[in-house]
Order: C-alpha cells, then sequence, then structure tokens
C-alpha cells in the first residue's frame, strides 16, 4: 500500500520599514556613523493545508488560512560611505528586534548577535557641494 502524505504553507507578506537615521559622527569627508531605528508594519496572510493520498483517494486533514498585522521594532548603527554625488553605500547592524505583537520581547525565541544589512542608495538629485 502506498501512502503519500503532503503538507503546504504558503506565506505572503508586505511590509514598509520607516527608518530615522541620526548623524552621531562625522569623521571624514565622506563617511559618517550613525545611529538608525526602523519601524516596520507587515501584513501577511499564510494558508496551509495537510492531506493524504492513500490508494488514490486524497483525503484532507487540515485546512486552513488566516491573515493578520505584526509591527517590528529594529534599532542599532550604521557606517555609510558617500561613492559619488548620487551613490552612498552602507551598512547597518541591528542589535535590537522586538514585535509588537509579542509585548516587545525578543523577535526569536533564541538569542542571536543581530542582523547586518549591506547596501547602496541612489540620490536622483544630486548632493551639494
Amino acid at each position: 500500500m502506498f501512502v503519500y502524505n503532503n503538507d503546504i504553507t504558503r506565506t505572503e507578506g508586505w511590509g514598509v520599514p520607516v527608518t530615522f537615521d541620526y548623524v552621531l559622527l562625522y569623521p571624514f569627508r565622506r563617511v559618517q556613523f550613525y545611529g538608525t531605528v526602523m519601524l516596520t508594519p507587515m501584513f501577511s496572510k499564510t494558508e496551509q493545508e495537510k492531506s493524504q493520498l492513500r490508494d488514490g483517494v486524497t483525503t484532507i486533514s487540515y485546512s486552513a488560512k488566516t491573515s493578520g498585522i505584526n509591527t517590528y521594532l529594529t534599532a542599532g548603527f550604521g557606517l555609510g560611505y558617500s561613492i559619488s554625488k548620487r551613490f552612498d553605500a552602507y551598512a547597518n547592524y541591528h542589535l535590537i528586534s522586538r514585535n509588537f505583537n509579542r509585548d516587545l520581547r525578543p523577535r526569536d525565541e533564541y538569542p542571536y548577535p543581530g542582523s547586518l544589512f549591506v547596501g547602496l542608495n541612489y540620490r536622483l538629485k544630486a548632493k551639494p557641494e
């Protein structure tokens, strides 16, 4: 007898991060050191289904759909480097990550060192010299 168990979970989410950076040091003309805080409301929906195929007959044992809004707060520090009038490179290290829906407890139950973000920004209007 052939038995096939199937467990499918699909999650889609949309988030809009709002970031606040405060320059702490501007040691060189192109380099800046700053503190950063990011508030991110996330809307997500999840669909889950468990089924079993036995002798050509599929039996769905569990099916659910859910959706909700979570809000995350992260904070840390960053380093920015001005490459040109239009391009900036940055690296942010977020030490704090909290979820408002969990009474601002850590996002994950296990301790972790943080999150590193590295990127490149492009300005539509060039910086004045």
